[in-house]
């Protein structure tokens, strides 16, 4: 199933608009670079998205909450060693960026899309996540890097080698030395949480704490293989929608499991009516779900948000 999310028109919620030149009318050029957008994080509460001045000579950062509606973003664009850069604070929820160029590029947007997505973990519970966004480093070290002390993360190897196969995996988020008490994942740090795959992360304080995932909405065609039994998963694009919408492949005998909260919610799909009971499953951008079927078979879907 093709996904193409379409640019719906939103009021505009700023007075200024942050232009890096304006002109009335987009133009291309044939032979300019495409525009490629970077994030970083220069500080803990921050992002820095840039891309290079040699690409869009005439561009407007826009930003969305949901990969459906865009505006124009407030925060002030500068040039830093050659690149444009807008630096701005981490507010609650998601917000991704893109650069819609008017002059001087090959397209209308930047090829890529980045931002940021946070997850909350509430005092003494337990949350089913998927790491939503792609990076150069998917490890949990990189993922997970600012996170209280003994934190756990449990992960479900249903898909390992059968000597292997539905064991758990987990890891404390705890000092790996009594002298330095440096925080660490320890030997797990060096694994991967790779799009797609569900998790589950325990906050074992008395505080409410933020994950800030930073990084690249991932686009075209991706795979996601599902393992016959149980599974913790994911969609691969940071989408909240039904099942049916994310063309989840159910088949007769499918159940799905979410966590809300405290309680389990649970849905049955009936493959000879086609539908699912008591509804259709929504999950939320970055929500896992437990997943038990009947047999092995891969989640394909193309997405693309410009």
């Amino acid at each position: 199933m093709t996904t193409s999310i379409q640019n719906n028109a939103m009021p505009r919620r700023f007075a200024a608009v942050i232009l890096v030149a304006v002109f009335a009318t987009a133009t291309f050029q044939a032979n300019a670079q495409p525009i490629v957008l970077s994030i970083d994080r220069p500080f803990a509460n921050a992002v820095t998205i840039s891309w290079p001045t040699n690409g869009a000579t005439s561009s407007i950062l826009e930003f969305s909450s949901n990969l459906l509606n865009w505006q124009p973003d407030a925060t002030p664009v500068t040039v830093v060693n050659g690149s444009y850069a807008a630096t701005e604070s981490i507010s609650a929820g998601n917000k991704v960026f893109r650069v819609r160029c008017l002059s001087g590029c090959g397209s209308a947007y930047s090829i890529n899309v980045v931002g940021y997505f946070n997850l909350q973990v509430p005092a003494n519970r337990t949350v089913l996540f998927a790491n939503p966004l792609d990076t150069t480093n998917n490890s949990i070290a990189a993922v997970l890097a600012d996170v209280p002390a003994n934190t756990i993360l449990y992960r479900y190897c249903g898909g390992c080698s059968p000597a292997n196969s539905g064991s758990w995996k987990a890891a404390s988020y705890s000092a790996d030395d009594d002298d330095d008490q440096i925080l660490s994942w320890g030997q797990a740090g060096s694994e991967t949480l790779p799009l797609g795959e569900g998790a589950i992360i325990r906050n074992t304080t008395a505080s409410p704490f933020f994950i800030a995932f930073i990084g690249e909405v991932p686009q075209g065609t991706r795979t996601n293989l599902l393992a016959a039994g149980y599974s913790l998963k994911a969609s691969v694009f940071p989408q909240g929608a039904s099942l049916p919408l994310l063309a989840f492949p159910a088949e007769d005998g499918d159940i799905v499991t979410q966590l809300s909260g405290t309680s389990f919610l649970q849905f049955f799909y009936d493959g000879f009516g086609g539908i699912w009971d008591p509804s259709d499953p929504v999950v939320n951008a970055g929500e896992a779900f437990w997943l038990l079927t009947p047999s092995s078979k891969p989640w394909i879907r193309t997405f693309t948000v410009n």
